[in-house]
């Protein structure tokens, strides 16, 4: 399998990828009513359409509940402990406070709660979640046709 360089880069990275589709659903969350709202356009006119879908707290998937990481801009995509890096340079000073956490930064996606929040699908009305997960299809496809043009040089 050739190795894919385009994943390991700042803006592939998952915790940077993560952040961001976590910012855009912070918009939405009402910690009052736990409750996530999104609007829908029809795609033929200026309409459109306000959802709502129950919401529940999960511990963060990207620090796993630690509150931080190591930074991305540090290792990109992970460094494993059989990585040429490490074998290269023969650098156990580095190594070790790479593994300490010296290069560790509060949590991207969580700002440090370890707890973020997302839809609680097991309350959610099937027809909404079915648009909900519809658009976040069509989201998905937009971001990597950008991630492609941003390798590119568009």
């Amino acid at each position: 399998m050739a190795y894919d360089w385009t994943e390991h880069n700042y803006h592939g990275d998952s915790r940077v990828i993560n952040a961001r589709k976590q910012r855009e659903f912070n918009n939405g969350f009402d910690m009052k009513h736990m409750t996530f709202t999104f609007e829908v356009n029809d795609g033929e006119s200026d309409e459109t359409t306000v959802h709502t879908l129950p919401a529940k707290f999960e511990v963060c998937p990207t620090c796993e509940g630690r509150g931080k990481h190591v930074n991305p801009s540090i290792d990109a995509g992970g460094i494993s402990e059989d990585d040429e890096f490490w074998q290269d340079d023969h650098d156990e000073e580095g190594y070790s406070l790479y593994h300490n956490g010296f290069y560790d930064v509060t949590c991207y996606t969580c700002g440090g709660r370890n707890v973020v929040p997302t839809i609680d699908r097991d309350r959610a009305n099937e027809s909404t979640l079915a648009i909900w997960d519809g658009r976040c299809a069509d989201d998905a496809g937009f971001d990597h046709i950008c991630r492609s043009e941003l390798l590119m040089g568009a």
